[in-house]
């Protein structure tokens, strides 16, 4: 399934910001539910620039099964308002400078997912949602970090800017494929 900002890493535009400041993403269609399709457990995968500007949001709405949000609210919207929520704990963190590992660990869970985040020594901050399962924590830092490698990939080319949305189609691929992997699905 495709995610549901798919065109954040095609167009040269960038995200479109709704009212509230969050991007708004456009939904991914209806889900088809197949009962013997196994779901994934990633639920989003967000890179974030220095100045909290969205350069990767994918959210996959098949994988949000249990997470509470508003009467009538969309959870691709709520799943953006969790992400901009992890911000504070990022910035906490840079204010105390007392890490020196990238993995900062579980930012926050809500209802079933469990929000995972990365931080490197230029701010860039990368944030996988999770369905909460047992052992999630140590497949979490191992997926940010190919994540990591995926984004330093992408700004490898100089026609990427570092601080506008991710265009690599070799990232996009490579993010679907951790994403399909069998070790994410339940």
């Amino acid at each position: 399934m495709e995610s549901a900002n798919a065109d954040l890493g095609t167009s040269n535009a960038a995200p479109v910001l709704a009212a509230s400041g969050a991007p708004n993403v456009p939904s991914s269609g209806p889900i088809i539910e197949d009962p013997n399709r196994p779901v994934s457990r990633i639920a989003c995968i967000t890179v974030i620039g220095e100045r909290n500007q969205p350069l990767c949001l994918k959210v996959y709405t098949e994988s949000l099964a249990g997470l509470p949000r508003r009467q009538g609210q969309s959870p691709e919207l709520k799943m953006q308002e969790v992400i901009y929520n992890t911000l504070d704990v990022f910035e906490d963190l840079s204010e105390t400078n007392a890490r020196k590992e990238a993995y900062v660990g579980c930012l926050a869970t809500v209802g079933t997912i469990a929000m995972y985040g990365l931080m490197t020594s230029t701010k860039l901050k990368i944030v996988l949602g999770l369905r909460n399962e047992k052992g999630t924590e140590v497949h979490a830092k191992a997926a940010l970090q190919r994540i990591h490698k995926y984004v330093i990939a992408s700004f490898m080319n100089c026609f990427q800017s570092m601080d506008g949305p991710i265009h690599s189609q070799k990232f996009e691929a490579s993010v679907n494929a951790l994403r399909v992997s069998n070790e994410w699905k339940l």
